[in-house]
């Protein structure tokens, strides 16, 4: 599984050039979680949101774009790709960084959910 997993980044790093503007990444990252969910085959939707996240994840790198919006982004295509784990972990690194917005905390309880925990994020959970 880990192996795979690698062998797809490898995949994607070698057929997406590595852009020097972040802000051009988190666009093409925004444009293919969106095309990601308009999709019709499951195949395709994998591959854009597999594309969306190596693109986050690009963009996560340079410290001047880590935001609450961004961990946020990265935990909602983990999401899309039923990667529960990881996107509890990217939700609460939004919520570490200050966004308390309904929308997050209410995505954090349904990736929870799925992996069966029952846990309420709360200031004592963020550390």
């Amino acid at each position: 599984m880990v192996l795979l997993f690698a062998l797809k980044f490898f995949i994607l790093f070698s057929i997406f050039p590595l852009w020097g503007n972040s802000n051009q990444m988190l666009q093409e990252a925004n444009a293919s979680y969106q095309q990601g969910e308009t999709t019709s085959t499951f195949q395709e939707r994998k591959q854009a949101f597999n594309r969306a996240l190596y693109l986050y994840t690009l963009v996560d790198r340079d410290k001047g774009f880590q935001t609450p919006a961004l961990q946020q982004a990265i935990a909602d295509t983990y999401f899309q790709l039923g990667e529960y784990a990881w996107a509890i972990l990217y939700y609460q690194r939004a919520l570490k960084m200050g966004s308390q917005n309904s929308a997050l905390l209410s995505d954090l309880e349904k990736a929870q959910q799925k992996l069966g925990l029952s846990m309420k994020p709360s200031a004592s959970n963020i550390h």
